[in-house]
């Protein structure tokens, strides 16, 4: 895996992160207000239609909209896809050095 493919997408997920806080602070009148609509807004959708409980690919309909546009889902498959390559590299190293 690539650290510098998975600082861009950490970069790009933060940026949307922050796009969707700040879009969110437009429409209320407080910052506790933006905070808590923010969480409400964010984090419900991210964890039930990201793929941190059920697959993307299994979820139907609305469901699998949301989990599109939200970028918690991309953000974890190219997270995963970094660390599952770059831990495949180094026990190929390590089983390599063995021999």
């Amino acid at each position: 895996g690539s650290l510098l493919a998975l600082m861009t997408g950490g970069l790009l997920y933060i940026s949307c992160a922050t796009a969707m806080g700040l879009l969110m602070s437009t429409f209320t009148r407080s910052q506790i207000a933006a905070v808590f609509g923010t969480a409400i807004v964010t984090l419900i959708p991210a964890i039930q239609f990201s793929g941190l409980i059920y697959p993307v690919a299994s979820l139907e309909g609305f469901g699998a909209l949301v989990g599109q546009i939200y970028p918690t889902s991309h953000f974890r498959s190219s997270a995963a896809g970094c660390s599952l390559r770059r831990s495949v590299s180094l026990s190929c190293t390590a089983i390599s050095l063995r021999c």
